[in-house]
């Protein structure tokens, strides 16, 4: 194999595989104040004048770096290439990596094609990015490097220039000092690897107090030279001698050396190291070119050896191997955390009830997995009673089966796939088997759901995994002093849908055309959203209303209602609440209109329903949008109608746009136009050219709406539609257009929105979240934008963020998050519309926590190894371009009379630190003027020697001059420069903490606390002044000694032969 030039020397952990790769496209990911190194193949038969690396931001790329020769290197900044045209390799290598670095990039010689690199960093780690060590001559150091759990099964490196893996490094010398990195690569040895570097790590080898000073005089040289040539021809005559006495006595040729043998201690040349490390593994793991050796004392808290990939602490994975996880354990830890104040679970007496476990249309149907259901959870509530003191237990417990299933079953009442606790579906792309919980609104708070796999439940081959599934898991608990009742399973399915639409019909719905509007948007409805298959009625009302939903089984049970009404009748909708509850239907409340009862908000919570506001402007669309997001879902996204447009103007001439029809939709794509007046002439033109205009739409003129149904699927790309109005005057038009999966294999771009609660006494900001995903990937580097709108027109829009600051938990999960801060007394709808930024989809596995893939255990003092864990494949979705529109469940804020909300700045929580010359430089995330909204008007920066300073005490810590320091705008990336004024020692370790303040002198929450450890390498020993004159004291030196020992081997030889004549 040809070696490759590397621009450090690497160290690796564990080998890797050696898959070929294509050169095309690639997205490699990096972290902030890291670097990234990858490889850019080229032919080496056009053996080109130049390589280059470039930015490609649009249609042109802006060169970065360049080499004009080959096998050259060249540095540019924080860019550097190097080049082996024997491999035909360009290596890139990116250093001091930042959020703005995130794109693509080019790279390749100057006449051949070039590779294209999708570079993302992600924002701050929640570890720190350098680390110092020291360490004696002669001695050792461990050194421990964190990484993301998304690189757990790829392979780690040490190189010098929430996992962990922990090397030492034995016998060091001070040529050892300098910097190195921890890291990790992906399939390093095809064209497509990359290396993704994450811990600075600066080592610093002072010397042994009782080794000699590393500098000395020339007369010390001189007499060291002298005194061991002296000393090597003592011994040299010494042997002569004893030589000469055995040759007396031996018998010719009986004289056999002994066979050499290799030292213990002699290293193997890595051809990846140009000087080399000697390595142990915290796991024992032993790899002979590198020369790993594993510490006894290690082996001994480590017997297992498992695979580097899996490697979590020392501490940790001894605790976790050794204790056998249940399987009823994950299930109590993960369920309980989806307790919460709306998830439906209830506590009556000392017993858990109303738990959903919902499984997904996708699995097949087999009825172990029930079984196995029921066995989980009552050993699970046998755990949990006797955890928690005899106190709480699972009491009831509900076991949704999907429609396509085949059995007697109950029906089921107003439980739903959407609103399950626990759901079983087929493997999350990225996770496997491995039970985790959805969490959306971040820690401590509920989740949305915990996630078990069909083979979880029913192959015992995981059982080593992941734990036993029975009683004998808890056998090393103490014996129960009570066993608590047995938990009531129910298991339920729910049959076709049955919709009944109330609409209220008195004289008040005659203002505004909102009879017209209702018919507008109840049309749409029952034709494009409701589910094929259904049953659907309708009941007018005025007064009074029954509800007839008896057509499919003679009762109401589990059955749909939509019930709107503007509230302004002489209904009094609160007469009916208990007999709307006691039906056992599903009540969905729409309040039109400003006038609607409070009342409605209590039917839809009373009854499992969902509440909605709508006004009476056309071009908002509220109607239309209500109206569709009345869907239920059995958890199969293929059969679910996805709104991807929701717009209205008011249009004097032409009303233009574009509709991105992405490659995960495209069945059943229809096109609505709703205009006030007169109907428009419309032009319609597909990605390919072709246009639909007049001829190809259904106008009803009564309804006053135009309708395109797409026949077949919808050709991929960007649709755009032109309408004329017709009319003398302006007159509103809206465009609503709605779409189905591609295909049965395909899961569709969607999207949830939500907010963090339904109502605010505007003590608190409020949060919106949206969470844009596909298959449970979330979907990245969305544009997110939220309207919000009350019923007395008041209006905010807000671009969510998924950048791990202000409101958003975490950067990179797919969940966008903003505070709503502008509270103001009213019903409000919530609107969110996505769309892509004109780059590919990006997708990325993300879970907060799950159950832990045991790699190995001890049976009777015995290892035993677990198979290794399957591999999984991650790939990014093909989407293309895309746009979503989305309507969330409506709130309700009622601020004191009199009180007007005002909120300080968000905490900052990426707040970074590292120390460079005795400068201090600091990272963060700017917040807003109130919460993650506006600009801060100042910040106070304070830095101590003691972590509990800045914890306990931060007013008392030392200040930091920010009067040069202006606040950028919200989301802003933040950079400060600063000396502390003292001297910071080598080796000295500073904490770090800010708070912002707002123009009314609010102040934030303290930030999170960053800490930064100060490295000065140790200087090298000072050269030897004048190297010629020792040269030539060495030389006399010699010569003297040269004289000495032939004197002294004369007289010897003389003294010998006196010696034998005498004797003769």
């Amino acid at each position: 194999m040809e070696k490759e030039e590397r621009p450090c020397n690497i160290v690796q952990s564990s080998p890797v595989k050696d898959v070929m790769g294509d050169g095309a496209s690639r997205e490699v990911t990096g972290y902030s104040g890291g670097g990234i190194l990858f490889k850019c193949k080229y032919q080496k038969e056009s053996e080109p004048n130049s390589l280059y690396f470039c930015r490609s931001p649009g249609s042109n790329c802006d060169e970065l770096i360049k080499i004009e020769a080959k096998d050259k290197r060249r540095n540019r900044g924080r860019f550097s290439l190097f080049d082996n045209s024997t491999a035909a390799v360009l290596w890139v290598l990116i250093t001091e990596l930042t959020v703005e670095d995130s794109g693509r990039y080019q790279c390749g010689a100057d006449n051949d094609s070039s590779t294209s690199v999708d570079l993302n960093v992600q924002k701050d780690l929640p570890f720190k990015k350098s680390i110092s060590v020291t360490g004696r001559a002669g001695g050792g150091v461990n050194i421990s490097c964190k990484y993301p759990q998304s690189h757990r099964n790829e392979s780690k490196f040490l190189c010098k220039k929430q996992q962990i893996f922990t090397v030492t490094i034995n016998s060091l010398t001070e040529e050892d000092s300098g910097e190195y990195w921890c890291g990790v690569e992906s399939d390093w040895k095809s064209d497509d690897g990359h290396r993704v570097y994450i811990t600075q790590i600066s080592l610093t080898v002072t010397d042994d107090p009782a080794s000699p000073p590393s500098a000395f005089s020339s007369f010390s040289l001189i007499s060291a030279v002298s005194g061991i040539v002296v000393l090597l021809l003592i011994g040299l005559l010494f042997f002569i001698f004893t030589h000469r006495k055995r040759h007396r006595t031996q018998v010719p040729n009986s004289f056999t050396p002994r066979p050499e043998t290799k030292s213990s201690r002699e290293s193997h040349p890595s051809p990846d190291c140009h000087q080399e490390l000697h390595l142990s593994l915290i796991l024992g793991v032993s790899t002979p070119e590198h020369h790993f050796q594993a510490d006894e004392a290690e082996k001994e808290d480590d017997p297992i050896g498992v695979p580097s990939d899996d490697v979590h602490h020392l501490e940790s994975s001894r605790n976790v191997i050794v204790a056998v996880m249940a399987k009823a354990f994950v299930v109590v830890l993960l369920l309980l955390n989806a307790l919460g104040p709306v998830t439906g679970i209830k506590l009556d007496g000392n017993g858990y009830t109303d738990i959903l476990i919902a499984i997904n249309p996708a699995v097949p149907q087999n009825d172990k997995i029930i079984n196995q259901i029921k066995e989980m959870i009552t050993t699970g509530s046998e755990y949990l009673f006797q955890a928690l003191d005899n106190k709480v237990f699972f009491k009831e417990v509900k076991i949704l089966v999907p429609p396509n299933w085949n059995g007697s079953y109950d029906r089921a009442r107003r439980e739903t796939y959407s609103k399950a606790n626990v759901i079983i579906d087929l493997p999350h792309p990225a996770f496997g088997d491995d039970p985790y919980t959805k969490q959306m609104k971040g820690c401590g708070e509920e989740s949305e759901y915990t996630h078990f796999t069909p083979d979880f439940l029913l192959n015992d081959g995981l059982l080593n995994a992941y734990g036993p599934r029975d009683k004998d898991a808890l056998q090393t608990l103490k014996p129960l002093q009570s066993a608590p009742p047995a938990p009531k399973f129910s298991v339920i399915q729910r049959r076709s849908r049955v919709v009944c639409l109330i609409l209220d019909v008195s004289g008040s719905m005659t203002s505004y055309n909102r009879l017209r509007r209702l018919q507008q948007a109840a049309t749409i409805f029952l034709r494009d959203i409701v589910e094929e298959g259904a049953y659907v009625g309708i009941v007018q009302f005025s007064t009074t209303a029954s509800i007839v939903l008896e057509q499919d089984d003679k009762s109401a049970v589990g059955d749909d209602v939509i019930f709107l009404t503007d509230g302004e009748a002489t209904d009094n909708v609160k007469s009916c609440l208990q007999l709307a509850v006691n039906s056992g239907a599903i009540i969905n409340t729409l309040a039109l209109g400003p006038s609607a009862s409070e009342v409605l908000i209590t039917m839809a919570n009373d009854t499992d329903g969902k509440f909605r506001v709508a006004n009476d402007d056309i071009i908002s669309n509220q109607l239309v949008d209500a109206f569709s997001s009345f869907t239920m879902s059995d958890g199969d996204p293929i059969k679910q109608t996805i709104q991807l447009v929701s717009t209205g103007r008011n249009i004097d001439d032409w009303f233009n746009g574009t509709v991105p029809i992405d490659r995960t939709v495209g069945n059943s794509t229809t096109f609505t136009i709703i205009y006030a007046r007169s109907a428009p002439t419309v032009y319609i033109q597909m990605p390919s050219g072709s246009v639909y205009d007049q001829r190809h739409i259904i106008n009803d003129a009564n309804a006053k709406t135009i309708t395109l149904n797409v026949p077949g699927t919808a050709e991929p790309g960007d649709w755009k539609y032109s309408f004329l109005n017709t009319e003398s005057s302006a007159q509103a038009m809206t465009l609503t257009v709605t779409s189905r999966a591609a295909r049965d294999d395909v899961h569709p771009v969607v999207v949830k929105a939500q907010m963090n609660q339904l109502t605010s006494d505007g003590s608190k900001p409020m949060v919106v979240f949206a969470e844009v995903s596909q298959n449970y990937y979330p979907v990245l580097g969305a544009r997110v934008m939220a309207t919000l709108q009350s019923d007395t027109g008041h209006s905010e829009n807000l671009q969510l963020l998924d950048n791990g600051a202000g409101a958003d938990d975490f950067e990179n999960d797919g969940i966008y998050s903003r505070y709503f801060t502008k509270l103001k007394s009213g019903k409000y709808s919530l609107k969110v519309q996505v769309s892509d930024q004109g780059e590919a989809v990006k997708t990325s596995p993300s879970r907060y926590s799950g159950a832990l893939y045991i790699p190995g255990y001890i049976v009777d003092g015995h290892v035993q190894l677990n198979p290794e864990k399957p591999p999984v494949n991650v790939q990014s979705a093909d989407v293309g371009s895309f746009t979503r529109t989305i309507t969330g469940e409506s709130f309700v804020v009622t601020v004191p009379p009199g009180v007007t909300p005002n909120f300080p700045p968000n905490k900052i929580t990426d707040l970074s630190a590292e120390i460079k010359d005795n400068t201090v430089l600091l990272n963060w995330t700017a917040p807003g003027e109130e919460m993650d909204e506006g600009t801060a008007a100042s910040y106070e920066i304070r830095w101590s020697e003691h972590l509990e300073m800045l914890q306990n005490n931060f007013s008392n810590a030392n200040v930091v001059n920010t009067s040069a320091l202006q606040p950028q705008e919200a989301g802003s990336a933040e950079h400060y420069f600063f000396l502390p004024g003292v001297t910071i020692q080598n080796g000295s370790t500073l904490f770090f903490a800010v708070q912002s303040e707002d123009k009314d002198s609010l102040k934030s929450e303290v930030s999170n606390i960053a800490r930064a450890t100060n490295f000065v390498p140790t200087p090298r020993p000072p050269a030897i002044s004048n190297p010629g004159l020792n040269l030539t004291a060495i030389v006399v030196s010699v010569c003297v000694v040269t004289m000495v020992a032939c004197v002294i081997a004369a007289v010897t030889t003389w003294a010998m032969k006196r010696k034998k004549a005498i004797r003769v």
